[in-house]
């Protein structure tokens, strides 16, 4: 996933992104290497101390709350890797993430896919809650587009390594 936000970037000359739930920073240190500016927002302490001491630009909030401090800020990419399935409220929070990118800019977006091999896997622990909170199918995905205003460009899955 991080391969192919960074492949929509470089197609559409795109200079810097957000990454909301960025954790640690694995995704902005490929975007900085890359030659993006990049931003993040993310709840936990230490991740955020972790971006910030490799100079990204992470703040501890919710895409809500920076846009509540910040309604005209927008961003060329808005990225969120494997967070939507965490949160309560995965409606509110694709909404938040689409409010930030800016007109012409993409919202790139992954979870599990419950059509794939999540989807097979119902009795292992990871799967329930709390940890999982959700199951996400692609018409999910294409929804919460159409109902934020967002032409839906594509939709992957990752093939099984095994074929």
């Amino acid at each position: 996933a991080f391969g192919r936000a960074l492949a929509v970037a470089a197609t559409h000359g795109f200079r810097e992104v957000l990454d909301v739930g960025c954790g640690s920073g694995a995704f902005l240190d490929r975007a900085a290497k890359a030659g993006l500016r990049t931003a993040g927002l993310d709840l936990n302490p230490e991740g955020v101390a972790q971006c910030r001491a490799r100079g990204h630009d992470v703040r501890q909030q919710t895409a809500a709350d920076f846009f509540a401090v910040a309604p005209e800020r927008r961003f060329d990419l808005v990225t969120s890797f494997e967070v939507m399935e965490h949160v309560p409220g995965p409606a509110d929070f694709f909404a938040s993430a689409a409010a930030l990118v800016r007109p012409g800019g993409a919202l790139v977006v992954s979870v599990p896919n419950d059509e794939g091999l999540p989807g097979w896997a119902r009795l292992i622990p990871h799967q329930w809650p709390p940890h999982h909170l959700t199951l996400w199918r692609r018409s999910n995905l294409a929804d919460l587009a159409r109902r934020n205003r967002l032409e839906v460009v594509a939709i992957e899955t990752d093939p099984l390594p095994w074929g």
